[in-house]
């Protein structure tokens, strides 16, 4: 199985909050890479990132890639700035659906 999505296209990102009966995060990305094994996924510097659950925004000052994979538990990858790795992020969750707009999936964060 494979995410049908094209590289340039513009993607929204949805994590809800276990058990998933509400919104916990959001952004809009661009996909980047997308291969039948994943979809790799882009925040650039600059964009937003919603934390609906705090009721937050954050404007950031770097790239964040993000790749999903069908199926699987976990989603994640670098933020960079500059060409240099800050972290890596992994988010556990449900495997990720794509809805026709957006990646969703349920996360167990904490925050």
């Amino acid at each position: 199985m494979s995410f049908p999505v094209a590289p340039g296209e513009r993607v929204r990102v949805e994590f809800y909050k276990f058990p998933g009966d509400r919104l916990h995060y959001f952004w809009e990305a661009q996909a980047v890479e997308v291969r039948p094994e994943g979809v790799l996924t882009l925040l650039p510097r600059g964009g937003v990132f919603h934390h609906a659950a705090k009721g937050k925004r954050v404007v950031l000052d770097h790239d964040a890639f993000v790749a999903f994979f069908p199926g699987a538990w976990y989603s994640g990858g670098p933020d960079v700035r500059e060409g240099r790795v800050l972290e890596y992020y992994w988010n556990v969750q449900t495997p990720a659906e794509w809805t026709g707009e957006a990646f969703a999936s349920t996360t167990w964060s904490w925050t």
